[in-house]
């Protein structure tokens, strides 16, 4: 299972952000995420900004 996690520690984006670079940070194997590569089980993926770290929004792969 694969899940996209929220979380109020996380950073909060604002309209004048200027944030390009992000990827998929897996909470539970403690490593980038691509394709189920990063661990066996079940992930929890929060979106992670290259200038900010990990972020609530947006959130690209829920929309897929």
């Amino acid at each position: 299972m694969t899940q996209i996690v929220c979380d109020p520690d996380f950073y909060e984006p604002v309209d004048e952000d200027d944030c390009s670079t992000f990827s998929y940070f897996c909470q539970t194997h403690g490593r980038y995420y691509w394709h189920d590569d990063c661990g066996e089980g079940a992930h929890l993926i929060a979106l992670h900004c290259q200038r900010h770290g990990a972020e609530n929004w947006p959130q690209p792969l829920a929309r897929a």
